[in-house]
């Protein structure tokens, strides 16, 4: 949707803001000068807890600010999401037994959650609470639910069950995702997503192999992730009459999504090193839909 939230622009950022003195930075900023790219520069060169620190504020306080300038836009539709139509889509047209459209992301913004909120789709992270939110995965399914007669008969039966929602599993982190300054504890807070409070950091996974250290760090996230990737089944651009959709007119592909309902029946996996259109290209990182 926006070209600053690519990795180009964010090394370019990084190369721009992180100091010159800081321990191992002298060596990742002469591999990006030498046309390495951003993660391959950060995974050849040890940087110290320190330095990791440093480009993890501010990847995340640049994808913030670019994420606030975008947000009204998204949520107002002056500018859709780039995924929205599709979002949508998937979204509207949920069966009535396990509605559930799960979203494997590995992007720090909050886009996605604009266009649900955009488009009216429920949506989830795992996370339950007001202002502050904190992880119980179990909570937020039984949040989810409703009361409803099962049965015929005299004696109906009143059952719990699912709402339609988007189950949304951010493996990398999030800009609105912190860990507090003692025990540890991570939790979800919107209203600090421009900035975060001083002595809690954000829960980004910057490129490079933070990106391994981090995702240990998110460890339900990933394991529930995992397992929405284990339940679905998978389609390479090539091969997925969706992704194939998504390079034509509006039109045409919410009548291709139509046609191949009854033959597409789990997920969508977008990854950088395979894309070809320039649609799929703006979507960015992974992207994983279930059904």
């Amino acid at each position: 949707m926006d070209k600053r939230l690519g990795m180009p622009k964010l090394a370019e950022h990084l190369l721009a803001k992180l100091p010159l003195d800081a321990q191992g930075w002298p060596d990742v900023r002469s591999r990006l000068e030498g046309r390495h790219n951003l993660e391959q520069a950060l995974t050849e060169v040890a940087l110290p807890a320190i330095t990791k620190s440093l480009i993890q504020r501010e990847v995340g306080d640049y994808v913030a600010a670019i994420d606030r300038e975008l947000r009204d836009d998204v949520l107002t539709g002056r500018t859709p999401w780039v995924g929205g139509p599709l979002l949508n889509a998937l979204g509207q047209r949920l069966p009535p037994v396990n509605p559930r459209l799960s979203v494997v992301t590995s992007n720090y913004d909050m886009l996605i959650e604009y266009s649900c909120a955009r488009s009216g789709l429920r949506y989830t992270s795992g996370h339950v609470g007001e202002f502050l939110r904190s992880w119980n995965w179990q909570q937020a399914q039984d949040d989810l639910t409703r009361l409803s007669r099962v049965g015929q008969g005299s004696k109906p039966v009143r059952a719990r069950e699912p709402l339609p929602r988007v189950e949304l599993y951010k493996v990398h982190g999030s800009i609105n995702l912190f860990r507090e300054p003692t025990g540890n504890r991570q939790m979800e807070c919107d209203v600090w997503a421009e900035k975060a409070p001083q002595g809690f950091e954000r829960v980004v996974a910057a490129p490079g192999e933070q990106k391994f250290e981090s995702y240990a760090n998110i460890v339900d996230v990933a394991a529930r992730a995992r397992d929405a990737e284990a339940k679905a089944m998978a389609f390479q651009p090539t091969c997925s009459p969706y992704l194939s959709a998504m390079a034509t007119p509006k039109v045409a592909f919410l009548h291709s999504l139509k046609r191949h309902r009854m033959r597409v029946t789990s997920c969508i996996t977008i990854g950088r090193s395979y894309v070809q259109h320039p649609l799929l290209a703006q979507l960015g990182g992974l992207f994983l839909l279930t059904l």
